[in-house]
């Protein structure tokens, strides 16, 4: 047997979400960077390829990866995946031009303006 054919491969899909992974981050990021040394740790050679986040998601869910790297859990996605510990916490907001001057006290304070948010990403109630 050759020495490929014992190698264990696991291929990784991930997003862009700087400045947690980017694919034009150094090791693509400290989050990927943990991911690859993890599986390494564990005798895997690391192939990663980011995708558009909704493709990712989609092509993991059937198979076409073996694991995504930028999942949030959700009660609804236990039904395709399993999911590690959380790595460092992240904080949701909003981000506007700074010459708008949006402020609110509630959601609805925001029905006037478009908000754009990622494809089938989960997000916070």
């Amino acid at each position: 047997m050759s020495v490929m054919a014992k190698e264990k491969v696991i291929n990784l899909a991930a997003s862009e979400y700087p400045p947690y992974f980017s694919e034009s981050m150094k090791n693509y990021g400290f989050i990927t960077e943990i991911t690859v040394e993890a599986f390494k740790k564990a005798g895997y050679t690391v192939k990663v390829e980011f995708l558009p986040f909704k493709r990712a998601y989609l092509q993991t869910r059937e198979g076409q990866y073996d694991a995504i790297i930028d999942l949030w859990y959700t009660k609804e996605r236990e039904e395709y995946f399993e999911f590690s510990h959380p790595l460092p916490s992240n904080i949701l907001g909003f981000y506007k031009h700074k010459k708008n001057d949006i402020k609110f006290k509630i959601y609805s304070d925001l029905k006037p303006y478009k908000i754009g948010i990622v494809r089938i990403s989960s997000n916070n109630p």
